[in-house]
C-alpha cells in the first residue's frame, strides 16, 4: 500500500483496498469489510 502511495498508483491503491475488503467478506467478517 505505502509503495502504491508513493509513486501516486491510485488503481494500486484501490485495487489493493478493493482486495482487504473481499477478504474480510469471505471471512465473514462483514463490519470490517464495509471499512474497505
Amino acid at each position: 500500500m505505502d509503495i502504491y502511495r508513493q509513486v501516486g498508483d491510485r488503481l494500486g491503491e484501490a485495487n489493493t483496498l478493493a482486495e482487504f475488503g473481499n477478504l474480510h467478506f469471505a471471512q465473514g467478517e462483514y463490519s470490517q469489510a464495509l471499512d474497505f
